[in-house]
């Protein structure tokens, strides 16, 4: 028996001793430092009798209001509470006084009477670098793609002027017929820069929180799809209750709304006979969240393929979704920024309803 416990410790005290990547630390139930490996020692600078005895805070920054020492506090209650450790980032401080960013995990074991914590660390400063360079290039795209959207449409602009020029001239009706063509063109295209410039800085403006009034701002979302040719071929049957009081990002929220019903326009189906086009949007709000839903009657996608409105790619690469231009991607993207849900489904009868579900901001800002 004695030479089995042997085995276990010799083999514990190879796994500990030979880490050269990750940093492991263990410390008793005082805090104290009791073992750590070669990886801890090379990254903190500290010998092993410099720090054994020592407590674990003095291996974190305390210079940033604690913030590290109380996340490490945390992680110690969240583990004698649920035998469940959790991975936290926090700031280490070497013997140097240089401070870096690691994520720690903390496991608890028994030897024999005595409890043990094991904090297992990574230094993450070469990720968190590269998260940084790339949040650089991707607002530099950003800045790129919107100055891009909003440089091109000076030539669409010139071109609706000359439009209207040509309409003055006497012309026959044909191609009184090709300009009126040529011109929902234009304005589609106007409407794709539009939608690209948003693109360009939606991730900018989820800052910003105040009371959502639905009612006012399904106004000013109706008012502006008035501009399209479908517009009057369309009934909306809105359904709007909001008895509690719910907080988010206006603007995001405006073009959420206006983005979902130029959706549903693109891909309703207009009957041969009535022309006309029944879109039902329901809203509701709770304490927590607001619902949004809209159904329609729908021409395109199979049930199984709705999935790939959200890409990207799909857009890109497929004409015949071309028609809802980048909306729907933008739809998704704002969704995801307000931390909501969205989903689209189709029943046997080609009903189409798109779903989602948003926190309300204030509740999540204040837990």
């Amino acid at each position: 028996m004695n030479h089995q416990l042997k085995e276990l410790q010799s083999k514990y005290q190879a796994i500990l001793k030979s880490g050269n990547i990750a940093m492991i630390v263990v410390a008793n139930t005082k805090g104290e430092i009791t073992e750590w490996n070669s990886s801890a020692e090379f990254t903190f600078g500290y010998t092993a009798p410099e720090v054994l005895g020592q407590p674990l805070t003095k291996l974190l920054d305390s210079n940033e209001e604690n913030r590290s020492i109380k996340k490490l506090y945390q992680s110690v209650r969240t583990i004698n509470k649920n035998d469940a450790g959790e991975i936290v980032e926090l700031n280490g401080l070497t013997k140097e006084g240089k401070r870096f960013p690691l994520e720690l995990e903390i496991r608890k074991y028994k030897s024999g009477s005595e409890t043990y914590y094991s904090a297992i660390m990574v230094d993450i400063s070469r990720r968190k670098s590269l998260e940084k360079d790339l949040a650089k290039k991707s607002r530099e795209l950003d800045l790129l793609l919107y100055r891009c959207a909003h440089d091109l449409k000076a030539p669409f602009s010139s071109a609706e002027g000359l439009i209207n020029l040509l309409k003055e001239e006497p012309i026959s009706s044909s191609a009184l017929s090709l300009i009126n063509m040529l011109e929902t063109s234009l304005e589609k295209g106007k409407q794709l820069l539009d939608d690209l410039a948003l693109v360009s800085i939606i991730s900018e403006n989820n800052r910003a929180i105040s009371y959502i009034d639905f009612n006012k701002i399904m106004l000013d979302v109706l008012g502006s799809l008035r501009e399209y040719d479908d517009f009057e071929l369309v009934k909306f049957n809105l359904d709007i209750k909001t008895d509690r009081a719910f907080y988010s990002n206006p603007q995001l929220l405006t073009s959420l709304l206006k983005n979902l019903l130029q959706y549903a326009i693109n891909y309703s189906h207009f009957d041969s006979d009535e022309h006309v086009s029944v879109i039902n949007l329901k809203i509701r709000t709770t304490k927590t969240k607001a619902k949004i839903q809209v159904d329609y009657q729908a021409v395109t996608l199979e049930n199984s393929e709705t999935h790939k409105i959200f890409d990207l790619n799909q857009f890109v690469n497929d004409y015949s979704m071309s028609c809802a231009g980048l909306g729907i991607y933008v739809l998704k993207n704002i969704v995801d920024i307000l931390q909501g849900r969205i989903k689209v489904r189709r029943n046997d009868v080609s009903t189409t309803k798109v779903k989602i579900k948003l926190p309300n901001a204030l509740i999540t800002t204040m837990g």
